[in-house]
């Protein structure tokens, strides 16, 4: 298996716009980083090369030490890259059970069935099986674009925002689940969030990025609390 995810001096482009200016990460299994900061400096970028959905200018992108720079996104989920973007893009017409199976798609014939540790994790998802996922409320359409990205049996989970505009209940639920796939150690996840309480009681690491670099990186021995709300709110 995969057991670290690392990009190293990446930079991307949109058009003639720079985006990233060398950025580096390495995640192991078992961490969970979050990559903090405002809107609009980068991190959503960060994650859509991460996912395969955008290509880098420059620099390298490995899993496990094996270069996967350039690889388009079915290839990277197929390599144990899953993505739940803003916004969640679940499709509001299909059931919660059609929305589920649309994470069959990367896996092997063998492997396309919802585990039951789908449903114990979201639980309120077996009671809305063939309800639309149009008609969940934000914080169950969260919960069921998260469970379609478990699906996948991902080694690494890419989570953008997975709190915003979500109402507590779930943000706690949402952060038990997280909490609980860190402690099974057969994922590492990178979490871009807002909420910088919820972000700073999960991570392992974190990284803080402002107008496309990070300006500041460690662990959360490393770095207090304070220095690292310091750091996000400049």
């Amino acid at each position: 298996m995969d057991s670290m995810l690392s990009v190293k001096d990446i930079t991307m482009h949109y058009d003639q716009s720079q985006i990233l200016y060398g950025v580096s990460l390495d995640v192991s299994i078992g961490e969970i980083s979050c990559v903090l900061g405002p809107n609009g400096v980068g991190k959503t970028s960060l994650l859509r090369v991460l996912s395969g959905l955008k290509t880098s200018t420059t620099g390298s992108y490995n899993l496990g030490g094996k270069s996967v720079t350039g690889l388009r996104s079915d290839v990277l989920a197929r390599k144990g890259v899953s993505y739940v973007p803003q916004g969640r893009d679940i499709f509001p017409l299909l059931t919660v059970e059609e929305n589920l199976e649309v994470g069959f798609a990367c896996l092997p014939y063998s492997d396309r069935y919802i585990p039951e540790s789908i449903f114990e994790m979201f639980p309120v998802l077996k009671q809305m099986m063939k309800r639309r996922g149009g008609d969940l409320s934000g914080g169950q359409q969260q919960q069921l674009a998260i469970a379609r990205a478990l699906i996948t049996r991902p080694n690494f989970l890419l989570l953008d925002e997975p709190t915003e505009g979500i109402q507590p209940s779930i943000i706690k639920e949402i952060g038990e689940v997280l909490g609980e796939l860190k402690k099974e150690g057969k994922m590492a996840i990178i979490l871009v969030e807002q909420f910088f309480d919820f972000a700073f009681e999960l991570g392992d690491y974190f990284s803080v990025m402002e107008r496309g670099v990070f300006t500041l990186q460690g662990d959360k021995q490393s770095l207090t609390k304070e220095k690292l709300k310091d750091a996000v709110s400049i």
